[in-house]
């Protein structure tokens, strides 16, 4: 992949656990399959990492961007944590108040 050896062989190493994902759901094994998705993942990310940063290199580095922190969007995304856990908190104290009627 470009001259990097070392994406290539994570290149390598991902299409062949993908054809081993593939045998595993083809001959239903789920477990199998599953187990074998989870490391699958890992090296799909890494392989768009390698592939974006080889594409990218000549124009654009991540070194080159300026870190603006930002407290809004955290701010946000904990008030809608704490509501979406309020409300699955309340559902289920609902759930077990109410006993199924024989």
């Amino acid at each position: 992949m470009g001259g990097s050896a070392e994406a290539t062989t994570v290149f390598l190493a991902a299409f062949v656990l993908a054809l081993l994902v593939l045998l595993a759901g083809w001959q239903r094994r789920v477990t199998l399959a599953a187990c074998l998705t989870v490391p699958l993942v890992y090296l799909m990310v890494a392989v768009r990492d390698a592939l974006r940063t080889g594409y990218l290199l000549p124009d654009y580095s991540l070194s080159s961007l300026k870190v603006v922190p930002q407290a809004g969007p955290l701010v946000m995304f904990v008030a809608v944590l704490l509501v979406g856990l309020a409300v699955i908190a309340w559902l289920v104290r609902i759930f077990f108040r109410r006993a199924p009627s024989p």
